[in-house]
């Protein structure tokens, strides 16, 4: 038996959980977890423990069900949970009829329990970030077959109890969720916060106009076009090349643009003075200015910077655990596995059909107005309404 202490000095330690758990893991090939609750980076490294390790996983979340699912955590843990089911090497379920709060991890090997721990620790805790870096915990390893047996025989009984159902069966009452604010846009330079009073003044002057703009990316169903390097993945796309030394500088994961069909540009209602910015206001409180550009009109973009689209777009799924940002783009391609029924699930970055599916919403909604509003330049640009709720 060995205690396993938080590093905070002055109590200061020389081995975290998440390194006690590294190690176990190289003696293991399946790890059981039962937890109150986790974090979206907590899930995140145990799926990259459980690949680094080649381990089988079985996870227990349990606090959720009665208290309500973060947007980023449900998201996070169904996303491992279908990948996890569709390999055959591991599941997430939840407990269902109470609040769960213990917190143990077991090791197998062959069927055989190697250690256990059983303390404080929740999930979160394998991963070191702001949120947790002062939070102090206690757990103790038991590395005895007789101590270690009971709380595997405990998390055994759990799994199999009648408390506990897979994420996929859960009833609609059971998920309910929390939203999490997007807070990519935060201090972004020609990004403002519109005033409730803006908010119904817009509203109260929507127009019968709408457009509905599929977000293009892969997976369609009956389009064998994969959208990578183009659209919301257009960072996926050959960077920028400079003519005059040939280097190549890779694009901001934030950067996209819609790509619009001819049917709807050609549509006189849709925007059509190419470059020349308009007013959008978004269904979750941000204005900014966007244009029209490209062969006919095809390109609806943010105006000041591309990546101001994104920071709304691409913040959203980011916020809702859907996605994470990438610097390295070539590493998260390496990440896809045609395997699996959604061949870039693994991609921390790239958006697939069904990852927008799994948010809730495929396209985009511009609702034209009937106002003007005057630019920073006091020039009275058109006001548009653009929702993904």
């Amino acid at each position: 038996m060995r205690l396993i202490y938080t590093n905070v000095p002055p109590l200061s330690s020389d081995k975290e959980l998440r390194d006690e758990v590294d190690s176990l893991l190289e003696k293991s090939d399946t790890f059981e977890v039962a937890v109150g609750y986790a974090s979206e980076d907590g899930l995140l490294e145990l799926y990259a423990l459980a690949e680094k390790h080649k381990v089988n996983v079985k996870l227990i979340l349990g606090m959720y069900c009665i208290e309500g699912w973060p947007e980023n955590i449900y998201n996070t843990a169904c996303r491992l949970n279908v990948i996890w089911m569709q390999k055959m090497i591991g599941e997430i379920r939840a407990v269902t009829n109470m609040k769960y709060h213990g917190k143990i991890y077991v090791f197998r090997k062959e069927g055989e329990t190697i250690a256990a721990i059983i303390g404080s620790h929740n999930l979160g805790a394998i991963k070191k970030n702001a949120d947790n870096q002062r939070q102090y915990e206690l757990s103790t390893l038991l590395d005895d077959a007789k101590s270690s047996s009971k709380v595997s025989d405990f998390f055994s009984n759990l799994w199999d109890s009648v408390c506990v159902e897979n994420l996929k069966d859960l009833p609609p009452k059971l998920r309910e969720i929390k939203k999490e604010p997007n807070k990519s846009l935060d201090n972004v330079e020609g990004v403002e916060k519109s005033t409730p009073q803006e908010w119904e003044d817009v509203h109260t002057h929507k127009t019968s106009i709408v457009f509905d703009l599929p977000l293009k990316v892969p997976g369609i169903p009956g389009n064998k076009k994969e959208y990578m390097g183009s659209n919301i993945n257009k960072c996926y796309a050959k960077g920028r090349e400079t003519k005059k030394t040939g280097k190549i500088t890779p694009r901001n994961w934030w950067e996209i643009e819609e790509i619009v069909s001819k049917n709807t540009t050609a549509n006189l209602d849709y925007p059509q003075k190419k470059g020349e910015p308009f007013w959008v206001y978004t269904d979750d409180g941000f204005k900014f200015l966007a244009h029209v550009g490209g062969d006919f009109n095809k390109n609806f973009e943010s105006h000041a910077d591309l990546k101001i689209l994104g920071y709304w777009l691409k913040g959203r799924l980011v916020a809702a655990g859907i996605v994470k940002p990438v610097d390295d783009i070539s590493a998260d391609l390496n990440r896809k596995d045609n395997s699996l029924e959604d061949p870039y699930s693994k991609c921390e970055g790239v958006v697939t059909y069904k990852k927008l599916l799994q948010y809730g919403k495929t396209t985009l909604r511009l609702t034209k107005t009937d106002l003007e509003k005057p630019d920073n330049g006091g020039i009275e640009r058109p006001v548009w309404l653009l929702d993904m709720e």
